[in-house]
């Protein structure tokens, strides 16, 4: 597949650039928030962390070292729904406070 990609000019890359997002829904979503939340205590943290029907633990994106963005799945069936999701909301709005 490699070779593929570098026909097309993708030379490869280790590290963690300027445009690294760590994505996942569901429960592959609380994985991404693990791995993206272990990588940044080790010096090599992703740039955002995009949560689909998913969320941070406890829900408090304000102490989360990346930005988060949880999307809400009301027909995930799952805990993300939309009415569960409002604690990351609250998070997120007050780790607006103040940050002009």
């Amino acid at each position: 597949m490699l070779g593929e990609a570098a026909k097309k000019g993708y030379s490869g890359s280790k590290e963690a650039g300027p445009d690294v997002f760590m994505a996942g829904h569901s429960l592959g979503g609380v994985c991404a928030a693990t791995l993206a939340q272990h990588m940044s205590n080790v010096n090599t943290p992703y740039n955002a962390l995009v949560l689909m029907g998913s969320y941070v633990t406890d829900q408090k994106v304000e102490t989360y070292p990346i930005p988060v963005l949880t999307l809400g799945a009301e027909l995930d069936g799952g805990l993300a729904r939309p009415g569960n999701l409002y604690r990351s909301l609250e998070s997120s709005n007050a780790a607006g406070q103040g940050a002009d």
